[in-house]
């Protein structure tokens, strides 16, 4: 009976150790609080990602409870941001002018 409360409380540990949730947000720019669609969102560490849709919203699923979003779109500074058990997660992305830059357009 003991070595069965042992394994029981053994696997309760384990299991709140790897939890995971569903995060989801919006991206802003910081200066105009506008929606910044085909923002990348990733999963620091991993390959697990996904961008935002026209109004700025995106939604990841399966995301561990201590894992850090980075928040990156082109003339923008990029973001990171602690997940920390939060479920909804909103940022506010700042221009980089020094990015913008090393920006060619080139029109025919």
């Amino acid at each position: 009976m003991k070595n069965f409360i042992f394994l029981l409380s053994v696997m309760a540990f384990s299991i709140s150790g790897i939890a995971q949730t569903s995060i989801s947000g919006t991206v802003l720019e910081k200066e105009t609080d506008q929606p910044l669609p085909g923002v990348s969102v990733l999963v620091k560490g991993t390959t697990k990602g996904t961008t935002t849709d026209f109004d700025g919203r995106y939604a990841l699923d399966d995301i561990a409870n201590d894992a850090v979003l980075q928040f990156s779109y082109l003339g923008f500074k990029t973001l990171e941001v602690a997940v920390t058990g939060q479920n909804t997660i909103n940022a506010s992305l700042e221009t980089d002018a020094e990015q913008m830059d090393e920006v060619v357009v080139t029109a025919y």
